[in-house]
């Protein structure tokens, strides 16, 4: 690994930015295909990153008393099976209720419109 990757990943960054507001006001096909690269780059060097200390976290992992554990503790948040909100399915069934009223809503006032319209022009 480079010796400092976070460093040179925002300097991929900030070089993509650059050159993807350069693209943008002349619409060059050579600068979009550097910028393609860069992008290319960026890409494999955050997956880079994201192993590289992924890679250093599981080696750090123990199981003895010093380190708390923390093999065990990793293992069990990796295992753990993931619980549906008994809230968030309350706010998502509140949303579903407020779009159908506020669609039924739309219907009663077309409906009262032609009506009206209806009852002008008989």
């Amino acid at each position: 690994m480079q010796t400092n990757p976070k460093k040179n990943i925002l300097e991929s960054i900030h070089k993509k930015r650059k050159l993807r507001r350069r693209w943008q006001q002349t619409r060059s096909s050579a600068l979009k295909t550097e910028l393609n690269k860069c992008t290319a780059q960026l890409r494999t060097q955050i997956k880079q990153f994201n192993n590289y200390s992924f890679r250093t976290y599981l080696a750090k992992l123990t199981a003895d008393k010093f380190t708390e554990y923390s093999l065990w503790k990793a293992a069990r948040n990796i295992n753990k099976e993931i619980k549906p909100n008994i809230c968030m399915y309350a706010v998502i069934m509140k949303i579903h209720m407020y779009i159908y009223i506020y669609r039924l809503s739309k219907i009663i006032i077309s409906l009262h419109c032609f009506n009206a319209l209806a009852y002008i022009t008989y």
